[in-house]
């Protein structure tokens, strides 16, 4: 089950993606403006109303570039694969007070956050979403860190499609898959 995190119902484009190359897959679209806390609620919206074993996590700032795109998180063989991934870093200390009071500090953030989860994985994260939705944009952008940290103190191991994230490759579509748009949103 793919579930698109939305805003203000702006996924279209990648939906269109999605049923050009993956015609297969289901998926919904989630109104995170209707549901508040962000991409987290959203992601948790769509689980909790379409029960599946896997899910895809993605953003409305997403395209899809071929047929390939799913398969290549699915052939990790793992039960959490990001998008990509970085070193954890803050933006500010509001941001490293909010995503430390989730769960403290682990190795690597989780780019998005974009990721593939099965359900055993998403059984240990969907505790922390449903207690800290982010209340706003530092509070989503610390939550790329947070996921980051739970999986490291639950023992879910971090795979990676692209690796460490590069913005040069990101921002200049050099990546197989997935085309990711930096919107600034508030």
């Amino acid at each position: 089950m793919i579930i698109i995190a939305s805003y203000k119902n702006k996924a279209e484009p990648l939906v269109e993606s999605i049923k050009k190359y993956t015609p297969h897959e289901k998926f919904v679209v989630v109104d995170s403006d209707g549901v508040g806390g962000y991409c987290i609620k959203s992601y948790l919206r769509g689980i909790k109303e379409n029960p599946d074993d896997e899910y895809m996590f993605l953003h409305d700032s997403m395209l899809v570039k071929d047929d390939k795109w799913l398969d290549r998180f699915r052939d990790k063989n793992a039960s959490f694969v990001a998008h990509s991934i970085f070193k954890i870093i803050y933006d500010n200390e509001v941001q490293r007070k909010y995503a430390q009071s989730i769960c403290p500090d682990g190795e690597y953030a989780v780019f998005g956050p974009i990721f593939y989860a099965k359900m055993s994985a998403l059984k240990k994260i969907i505790p922390y979403m449903e207690k800290h939705p982010p209340a706003d944009v530092i509070e989503l952008r610390g939550w790329e860190r947070a996921l980051g940290n739970i999986c490291y103190h639950e023992g879910i191991a971090i795979n990676s499609v692209y690796g460490e994230f590069n913005y040069d490759n990101v921002a200049n579509d050099r990546i197989e898959g997935l085309k990711k748009y930096f919107l600034m949103r508030s």
